[in-house]
């Protein structure tokens, strides 16, 4: 599950020095919340996050899962210095 797009908790992008936030547009393949979608170890899952577009430039970034505090048992991701190649 992740959030959609507007909400609290909905993934973004960074640029590394954090001076510009790229916000996430549209989510396919996974459920967004409340729901959630059950996995067991070793399952897999393709999903694709769309965003506002990145500078040309941008060649790293940081992937970050919203800008709220995770509840009890919740753990975020945050994806920092992703490459680009």
């Amino acid at each position: 599950m992740v959030h959609p797009p507007g909400e609290t908790g909905a993934f973004y992008i960074t640029k590394v020095d954090k001076s510009q936030r790229f916000q996430l547009l549209g989510v396919d393949g996974i459920t967004t919340g409340p729901d959630r979608q059950p996995l067991k170890p070793g399952d897999v899952l393709e999903f694709t996050l769309r965003f506002e577009g990145i500078e040309d430039a941008m060649n790293s970034f940081h992937l970050i899962e919203g800008d709220a505090e995770p509840g009890e048992g919740i753990t975020l991701w945050h994806f920092y210095n992703v490459v680009l190649h």
